[in-house]
Formats: C-alpha cells, structure tokens, sequence
C-alpha cells in the first residue's frame, strides 16, 4: 500500500502510513460514528453495536468488511490501531472458544445476575424463561435465546442451557453479520493458520 493525502505534500516513508491507520481507525471507532459502543466494564474497549445498520443503513457491513482488513494489514506490517476491542472479539480472530466469563466485560451486571442464578437453590423461583429482553433506541423487544424461549420455562435442570445460550447470543448472534464481515475481512489479509503463533492476550498487544 502507498498512501497519499489529499492537498498535501508528503513521501511515504512511513509517517504517512502510520497516521493513516491511527485516523481511519479513530473514526471507525468513534461511537459517534454508529458501529462500535464502549463496554459497560470498561469504556476504552469497543464492542460491535447491535443496532449499527440504524446508524449507517447502507453499509454498515462495508465497514466491518473494511475494518477488518485494515486490523490484518496493521498487523502484517506491524502498525497500531487507535481502537481496542473486548478480549471475546480477538479469540474470535483466532478461532478460540468464547468462555461464560468473557460475558463480564462486555456488561459486568448481567454477567452477574447471570452468576446469582448458580447460588439459588431453586431457579424457577425467579419465574424467567429462555428470553432476553434488549433496547434498541430506547425501544425494548424481546428476544427467543432458543427457538421458542418464550415457552420454555427456567429450571435447574435446563439452567447449564440458558446459560449457554445467553453465551451464545450475547457474543455471537446478536452481531452476527458484523462479526463475520469482521472476520472475513481480516482473513482477506491474513491466513488463518499464520495466527497460531498467538494466543488472544498476545493479539490484543500487538493490535493495540
């Protein structure tokens, strides 16, 4: 890549390259911008807006696409990007399993009254079923976590399943298609098996 700004007059000996990927970063990353939201545990580490289509309905899934290959390439010529995404997002890019506890930084509260629920001798006290209720531009909607949750009640028996699936969803399905866009397009620029020499600590320095 060479890069070049518009109106100005620059060699491209490396300066250049490493502005452009702090800019184009910081705005991508802005939550000004619509497609990123601070973390409720800590508000330097981005995570994917659910709701990013609303704020750029177009092509939302352009720029994760775009984002993706600009962290690949940031990562093969060894530059930094100027955002920081929760840990669950950089095992992702390695392909390593998501853990129940990666729900803490992301919303530690809910991952909280999550774990209160293992400390209860009888859940079905709490009268939940296999939803999730979410706002969305201050419009609460309720969500199946399963195919029919809302009929299926809460028990200890089932409850290793709706903690599964609350995993699932939270980190997965509910930025499904920005989290595949994202991924594709890092892998555009970098193979997978290239990745083994890391682990997701590791990945999370180096991209920083």
């Amino acid at each position: 890549w060479r890069f070049e700004f518009m109106n100005e007059v620059g060699v491209d000996a490396g300066g250049l390259q490493r502005e452009w990927f702090q800019l184009i970063t910081e705005e991508i990353f802005n939550p000004d911008m619509g497609l990123w939201l601070p973390s409720a545990t800590n508000q330097m580490a981005m995570r994917i807006n659910p709701s990013s289509e609303m704020a750029c309905p177009e092509d939302h899934l352009i720029y994760f696409r775009f984002l993706g290959r600009v962290m690949g390439k940031a990562l093969f010529d060894g530059q930094l990007v100027a955002g920081h995404m929760v840990r669950h997002l950089y095992k992702h890019l390695l392909g390593w399993p998501v853990m129940f506890e990666d729900l803490e930084l992301p919303d530690e509260d809910y991952y909280k009254s999550l774990k209160s629920l293992l400390e209860l001798d009888n859940v079905e006290d709490m009268c939940l079923d296999f939803t999730f209720t979410e706002n969305a531009l201050g419009e609460n909607r309720v969500v199946d976590l399963i195919e029919g949750g809302s009929d299926k009640t809460l028990t200890n028996d089932n409850l290793p399943d709706y903690l599964e699936a609350n995993l699932m969803y939270h980190l997965m399905d509910r930025v499904k298609p920005q989290l595949k866009e994202l991924l594709l397009g890092f892998y555009d620029v970098i193979p997978e098996p290239l990745l083994t020499i890391f682990d997701f600590q590791e990945l999370e320095l180096v991209s920083l």
